[in-house]
Protein backbone atom coordinates (compact mmCIF):
# COMPACT_ATOMS: atom_id res chain seq x y z
CA UNK A 1 0.00 0.00 0.00
CA UNK A 2 3.00 2.31 -0.30
CA UNK A 3 1.66 3.70 -3.57
CA UNK A 4 -1.39 5.05 -1.71
CA UNK A 5 0.88 7.07 0.59
CA UNK A 6 2.79 8.32 -2.45
CA UNK A 7 -0.41 9.38 -4.20
CA UNK A 8 -1.64 11.06 -1.01
CA UNK A 9 1.68 12.91 -0.75
CA UNK A 10 1.41 14.09 -4.33
CA UNK A 11 -2.15 15.28 -3.72
CA UNK A 12 -1.08 17.20 -0.64
CA UNK A 13 1.78 18.77 -2.62
CA UNK A 14 -0.57 19.89 -5.36
CA UNK A 15 -2.95 21.44 -2.83
CA UNK A 16 -0.17 23.30 -1.01
CA UNK A 17 -0.21 21.11 2.10
CA UNK A 18 3.54 20.58 2.10
CA UNK A 19 4.03 19.29 5.63
CA UNK A 20 1.33 16.67 5.13
CA UNK A 21 2.88 15.82 1.77
CA UNK A 22 6.28 15.26 3.38
CA UNK A 23 4.76 13.00 6.04
CA UNK A 24 2.86 10.89 3.49
CA UNK A 25 5.90 10.57 1.23
CA UNK A 26 8.12 9.53 4.12
CA UNK A 27 5.50 6.94 5.04
CA UNK A 28 5.67 5.61 1.48
CA UNK A 29 9.47 5.50 1.57
CA UNK A 30 9.44 3.58 4.85
CA UNK A 31 7.66 0.82 2.93
CA UNK A 32 9.20 1.29 -0.52
CA UNK A 33 12.63 2.92 -0.05
CA UNK A 34 13.36 3.01 -3.78
CA UNK A 35 10.16 4.82 -4.82
CA UNK A 36 11.63 7.38 -7.23
CA UNK A 37 8.48 9.48 -7.40
CA UNK A 38 8.33 9.99 -3.64
CA UNK A 39 12.02 10.94 -3.53
CA UNK A 40 11.54 13.41 -6.38
CA UNK A 41 8.51 15.06 -4.80
CA UNK A 42 10.39 15.38 -1.50
CA UNK A 43 13.19 17.02 -3.48
CA UNK A 44 10.73 19.49 -4.94
CA UNK A 45 9.36 20.32 -1.50
CA UNK A 46 12.87 21.02 -0.21
CA UNK A 47 13.56 23.19 -3.26
CA UNK A 48 10.43 25.22 -2.57
CA UNK A 49 11.69 25.85 0.97
CA UNK A 50 15.10 26.92 -0.32
CA UNK A 51 16.79 23.82 1.12
CA UNK A 52 18.82 23.19 -2.00
CA UNK A 53 21.41 20.71 -0.73
CA UNK A 54 18.68 18.54 0.80
CA UNK A 55 16.71 18.83 -2.45
CA UNK A 56 19.72 17.65 -4.45
CA UNK A 57 20.20 14.71 -2.11
CA UNK A 58 16.59 13.60 -2.56
CA UNK A 59 16.61 14.13 -6.33
CA UNK A 60 19.86 12.20 -6.72
CA UNK A 61 18.25 9.40 -4.71
CA UNK A 62 15.25 9.48 -7.08
CA UNK A 63 17.54 9.09 -10.08
CA UNK A 64 19.49 6.20 -8.59
CA UNK A 65 16.87 3.51 -9.27
CA UNK A 66 15.34 5.44 -12.21
CA UNK A 67 18.11 7.07 -14.28
CA UNK A 68 15.65 8.06 -17.03
CA UNK A 69 13.16 9.83 -14.74
CA UNK A 70 12.50 13.15 -16.49
CA UNK A 71 10.62 14.83 -13.64
CA UNK A 72 13.59 14.35 -11.28
CA UNK A 73 15.95 15.85 -13.86
CA UNK A 74 13.66 18.85 -14.34
CA UNK A 75 13.45 19.42 -10.59
CA UNK A 76 17.19 19.02 -10.15
CA UNK A 77 17.74 21.56 -12.95
CA UNK A 78 15.61 24.05 -11.00
CA UNK A 79 17.80 23.52 -7.96
CA UNK A 80 20.96 23.97 -10.01
CA UNK A 81 19.60 27.24 -11.42
CA UNK A 82 18.88 28.48 -7.90
CA UNK A 83 22.48 27.62 -6.95
CA UNK A 84 23.88 29.33 -10.05
CA UNK A 85 25.11 26.04 -11.49
CA UNK A 86 23.88 26.70 -15.02
CA UNK A 87 25.90 24.10 -16.90
CA UNK A 88 24.57 21.33 -14.67
CA UNK A 89 21.05 22.74 -15.05
CA UNK A 90 21.40 22.76 -18.83
CA UNK A 91 22.58 19.15 -18.84
CA UNK A 92 19.63 18.06 -16.70
CA UNK A 93 17.16 19.97 -18.86
CA UNK A 94 18.33 17.90 -21.79
CA UNK A 95 16.88 14.92 -19.91
CA UNK A 96 13.73 16.62 -18.58
CA UNK A 97 10.09 15.88 -19.51
CA UNK A 98 10.09 18.76 -21.99
CA UNK A 99 12.75 16.90 -23.97
CA UNK A 100 11.83 13.24 -23.76
CA UNK A 101 8.06 13.43 -23.31
CA UNK A 102 7.98 11.48 -20.04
Amino acid sequence: MAWIASERGDHYRLTGRHEEASAALRDCLSREPEDANSWAILGELHRLRGEYEEALRHLDHALSPSPDYGYAYAERARVYVALGRTEEARADLERSPTRDGS
